[in-house]
């Protein structure tokens, strides 16, 4: 059943008269509401109100309940005061004592299973009726004409009201919600409790006999079924056989099914065959799939389609656009297919005859390029080294040739004596088959022929390429709080300091020493699941084992020295990674104390949960009842019975720094 709620909530003021007793009671409208803001319309519901006082959970000085139906815009009317009272009198409320509060509640069903539904405060209409207090006590300035009225009437929508000053007309028409201000047409409200139909504003009751729209019950809903070939309708409606178990009973368009066997065609009930000489899905001869093929240059359609002869044994048949070779004899540069030729006169990529490949040769001591330059390599028994800048061709002893055409890159390279080009060239220097050896005697560079190379230009004393003594490479080290840099300069560091609650080390700080240097971590988060401490049957006495109150580091490492499956929440603590570490462990019952007494700083990340919630510490000892573990909910540590060492229960690593 869905919840209902009130708004759109309405107090209206109590008219009375100064020679007559106060109304004890006073009006109130309500819209009702589903969850979905649609107003319950045309529905009778239960409604219960009480007055409280003091507060909304002040106690009720009023009960009474009430059995509105809502009209087709959800709104209830009630006359707090007329209802079924189960409780004292509205009379009996003493409205100056104190502040009152109206509590509905409301039963969408019409019985009394009530649920809250709105709280308020009375504001000033119901405290009219402590005027009834003061209805015979003098006033202050003893003024006959001021006194209370002494009459009011009603007519049409004129009020007048009466007192010793004479009479006073309202005109009240303003206050008639409807369009014409004619109270005999005014809407009404219809509603149905089980056969009884009602109209509101005294409109009176009719029973309907027949639970429908219409009270017709010549035109009631029927069902239609069918049994075997007998269809039947409901309510008295008869019977008719359906010889033919169809839709429309003609037994002349019934659905067929038509088959293929070979090349007959077949039509179920009786429906007649035909052969189909062609074995198609339309027997449709002229339409065939046909298939195409080619041998050599003629083409063929199946099925006697015919044939043609495609001279150009390509895709398009276009004779004009067929692919050709391109080759090169010689100069002789063919396309073919007839496509002609060219003489390429220069033989190389880029038609240049300025940049030709040069090739070196060798004569004695004359060293010769391609393009007809020489050069007499003197004392050529020395290994000469060659090199190419530009044009330039160059050799140790001073020798420059300018290589015209020379802007193809060649590499040179030497392997014994020979010297090659990159282009497959060689040639061999003779006598260069004696080794020469480099030794450096302080800035002296030697080669074993005697040269000497002073290199003292290159060195100022400090080894690197810019001669710069003032921003060389230095080294750092650090020992204790001192970094010392290769220079010998030395810097005492402040020592990094932690502090409780920071994130660090792969959780949260719960405790630091006095330096601020170590302390305790604690786990962001329990491991998945529970965990037995100790498993059962086994023979193990954990109190041989782990004893510790303050090292659950040692303690865990006892138990999980034991071998694995002999103390399950141990090893789960131990094998813990968190942010990259391995040390983690379960803790001990002091430092499992530490934890708990730090919830406010892990704050999201507390141990604390509701319930009978344990964490198992690594704490064991001997007690008169059997072995115990000690464990801990909320702030209160405990042990536990040997008994329980076997159950389950949470697991928060920790860790030192």
């Amino acid at each position: 059943m869905k919840s209902l709620y009130l708004s759109v909530v309405l107090f209206l003021s109590v008219v009375f008269s100064a020679n007559a007793q106060s109304p004890e009671m006073f009006n109130y409208q309500a819209i009702v509401r589903n969850t979905s803001g649609t107003v319950v319309a045309n529905q009778a519901v239960g409604v219960r109100v009480s007055i409280l006082q003091g507060s909304i959970i002040g106690p009720a000085v009023f009960v009474e309940t009430h059995s509105p139906v809502s009209n087709n815009y959800g709104l209830i009317n009630l006359q707090i005061g007329t209802g079924t009272n189960v409780g004292p009198q509205l009379n009996t409320i003493d409205w100056s004592t104190d502040s009152y509060f109206v509590r509905i509640e409301i039963d969408p069903a019409g019985g009394t299973a009530y649920s809250l539904t709105s709280s308020s405060q009375l504001i000033s209409v119901p405290y009219a009726l402590h005027a009834k207090t003061v209805e015979f006590v003098d006033d202050a300035d003893a003024d006959p004409t001021n006194e209370y009225n002494t009459g009011a009437t009603l007519t049409g929508t004129n009020l007048d009201i009466t007192d010793d000053g004479g009479t006073q007309t309202v005109d009240l028409s303003s206050l008639v919600n409807d369009a014409d201000a004619n109270p005999t047409n005014e809407i009404q409200t219809i509603s149905k409790a089980g056969s009884v139909i009602s109209l509101s504003l005294g409109g009176g009751a009719v029973t309907d006999d027949v639970n429908d729209a219409d009270a017709n019950p010549t035109n009631e809903l029927q069902t239609i079924s069918k049994v075997g070939n007998t269809i039947s309708l409901s309510l008295g409606g008869g019977s008719i056989t359906d010889a033919v178990n169809d839709a429309d009973a003609d037994p002349i368009n019934e659905i067929q099914t038509i088959s293929k066997v070979g090349s007959t065609v077949t039509l179920s009930l009786g429906g007649g065959t035909f052969t189909d000489a062609v074995d198609d899905a339309d027997p449709n001869p002229t339409n065939e799939i046909q298939t195409i093929s080619k041998v050599g240059s003629t083409v063929t359609l199946s099925l006697g389609g015919g044939s043609f002869t495609d001279a150009v044994n390509d895709a398009d048949a276009n004779a004009t656009n067929e692919i050709q070779t391109i080759s090169k004899v010689g100069n002789t540069i063919s396309l073919s297919l007839g496509g002609g030729s060219i003489t390429d006169a220069v033989d190389d990529a880029d038609a240049d005859a300025t940049n030709e490949i040069q090739t070196l040769t060798l004569v004695g001591s004359d060293l010769s390029i391609s393009g007809g330059n020489t050069i007499t390599l003197g004392g050529g028994t020395d290994s000469q080294v060659l090199s190419i800048v530009g044009s330039d061709l160059s050799i140790s002893n001073g020798n420059t040739v300018t290589i015209p055409g020379g802007t193809d890159s060649q590499t040179l390279s030497i392997v014994g004596s020979d010297i090659s080009i990159s282009n497959g060239n060689t040639i061999t220097i003779p006598g260069s088959t004696d080794n020469q050896t480099l030794s450096l005697v302080g800035t002296n560079l030697t080669i074993s022929t005697g040269n000497t190379v002073d290199l003292v230009s290159l060195q100022d004393g400090v080894t690197d390429p810019d001669a710069d003594p003032n921003n060389e490479i230095q080294t750092l080290s650090i020992v204790g709080a001192d970094l010392t840099i290769s220079g010998s300069n030395t810097v005492t560091l402040p020592l990094q300091t932690h502090f409780v609650g920071e994130h660090f080390g792969g959780g949260i700080i719960v405790w630091v020493d006095s330096s601020g240097q170590h302390g305790l971590i604690c786990a962001y988060a329990n491991l998945a699941g529970t965990y037995l401490f100790d498993s059962p049957g086994d023979g193990n006495d954990p109190a041989v084992y782990a004893t510790s109150l303050f090292d659950g580091d040692a303690n865990t490492t006892a138990l999980v020295g034991v071998g694995p499956g002999a103390f399950p929440a141990a090893e789960a603590a131990a094998a813990y990674n968190g942010g990259g570490f391995n040390d983690w462990y379960l803790p001990s019952i002091f430092e499992l104390e530490l934890l708990l007494h730090n919830n406010f700083v892990l704050r999201q990340y507390a141990l604390y949960q509701t319930g009978a919630v344990y964490f198992w510490s690594s704490t064991e000892q001997n007690g008169t009842n059997g072995y115990r573990a000690t464990n801990a909910t909320g702030l209160a540590p405990t042990t536990t019975t040997g008994s329980q060492i076997t159950s389950s229960n949470l697991v928060r690593p920790v860790r030192q720094f």
